[in-house]
């Protein structure tokens, strides 16, 4: 119901008070991450349940000045009873779920939880906003669930960035707001997991890597958030994530004239270049065959035959899922029948954002869409290869089926493939088109003339 009212005065917003997107969308993500935040249950976010609860807790006890053990946080009683009741949801845990949300009576004995934190090396500040959270109800006496909900809620970076972003970028607005506002994106940019400052990362840059193609240039606070936002983003995950800093360098590439540049080299350039790479290349490919251990996430590279096999396998009976989880799936939400018909929507939604909705002058030359595109490839081989490191040291291959990849793993990089997807409509075509209807018109008019 609520979120009907939302709709709706969102609707009133955009028709009658025309107010800009970035405003409506600070509305919009506020309003549902809320929604979200509340409905879904902690712990029903994917791994929620034990590895970022658990690592939030500990950067929380930490800012408290807590002498913690990484490999057995220490947490209060009450919050070690009831944080980890409600995994995989149900209707009787959902009850148990809203009685214990309002529980007072708090007891801050710290006991050892047995548990230990996701090992985040690197990119261990991706916690420190829900930690912050947590801190915030432990100091007002919260209970452990609401202590949770005001981690989750203090991602609301999230909200702010892609405000700034909608407002800057020059085109694809559309692009960008739907795919911030999908319910797997607001799901997990409102959880206690680090995926909430990977995608605001990822977001941040492909916006200024449009504004740059558009405007040919940044003021220097952007660059510095440029800068900043490509080098937090390749310690997240850096085998996977890594490759969206290829988009701020496809734009250096182009106006360096690099393609110009290499056409216009000597054939026995390339034949020199491609030798190189070509010998060190096989040197790779046999020193990695001999060492590279099956399982690990070199080993189908090295072995072509076993990769093609096992994404073909993959692809084929996973599909379904990627599409689906990377759009919403059933999130963690409760079996809401009205969800269905939602999803739906989204998905003819989706479609008519590619298709129709930039209507700027198209500034992206056919080289560049092929190199977003490659992003996101990369991108997916590379998650997907990290998931059958994940899948054999678990021991859960079989029939050449990679288990664990989900769609929501691509959601960084879904603005940079569907923007390399949409069609642009090309100014000068346009101004050609009304030039023929003005010649034309020039025309009728002599020949009706001379008639007469």
């Amino acid at each position: 119901i609520v979120a009907i009212i939302i709709c709706l005065a969102i609707f009133v917003l955009i028709y009658f008070l025309q107010i800009e997107i970035h405003k409506l969308f600070i509305i919009a993500a506020i309003s549902f991450g809320i929604i979200i935040t509340f409905l879904i249950p902690v712990g029903n976010v994917p791994d929620e349940a034990n590895a970022h609860i658990t690592t939030a807790y500990h950067y929380s006890n930490m800012i408290l000045g807590i002498d913690d053990n990484s490999n057995n946080v220490k947490e209060r009683k009450s919050d070690r009873d009831t944080m980890y009741s409600y995994g995989y949801v149900d209707n009787e845990k959902f009850t148990k779920y809203l009685h214990d949300i309002k529980q007072a009576k708090i007891d801050t004995t710290l006991v050892d939880s047995g548990l230990k934190i996701f090992n985040a090396n690197l990119f261990s500040f991706t916690y420190y906003l829900s930690a912050i959270g947590i801190t915030v109800g432990r100091i007002l006496g919260l209970n452990g669930i609401l202590c949770l909900l005001l981690g989750r809620l203090l991602n609301i970076l999230f909200v702010v960035t892609i405000g700034y972003c909608l407002k800057i970028i020059p085109a694809y607005k559309e692009i960008l707001a739907f795919i911030s506002l999908l319910p797997i994106t607001i799901q997990q940019a409102f959880s206690l997991s680090y995926d909430s400052i990977v995608i605001t990362l990822a977001f941040l840059i492909t916006t200024l890597t449009i504004v740059m193609f558009y405007e040919n240039k940044l003021t220097k606070k952007q660059y510095g958030l440029l800068l900043v936002s490509c080098i937090l983003v390749s310690v997240c995950k850096s085998f996977s994530y890594f490759p969206i800093v290829l988009a701020p360098i496809s734009y250096f590439a182009y106006k360096l004239n690099i393609k110009e540049k290499l056409l216009a080299q000597k054939k026995w350039f390339y034949f020199v270049i491609g030798g190189v790479f070509i010998i060190f290349a096989g040197i790779a490919f046999v020193y990695l065959r001999k060492h590279v251990v099956e399982g690990s996430l070199l080993y189908l590279v090295v072995h072509p035959k076993l990769l093609y096999i096992y994404f073909r396998d993959t692809i084929y009976l996973q599909m379904e899922v990627f599409v689906s989880s990377a759009l919403g799936g059933k999130l963690g939400l409760l079996h809401i029948m009205i969800y269905n018909p939602i999803m739906i929507c989204y998905y003819i939604l989706l479609f008519y954002i590619i298709t129709y909705t930039t209507k700027e002058k198209c500034v992206l030359n056919n080289w560049i869409r092929v190199i977003f595109v490659a992003i996101f490839l990369i991108c997916f081989v590379g998650i997907l290869l990290a998931m059958y490191n994940w899948s054999y040291t678990m021991g859960f291959l079989e029939n050449n089926n990679i288990l664990g990849f989900q769609g929501r793993y691509m959601l960084p990089v879904m603005p940079i493939l569907f923007i390399a997807l949409s069609k642009g409509q090309k100014q000068r075509n346009k101004n050609i088109l009304f030039q023929n209807v003005d010649a034309t018109h020039f025309f009728v008019s002599k020949m009706l003339m001379t008639h007469n």
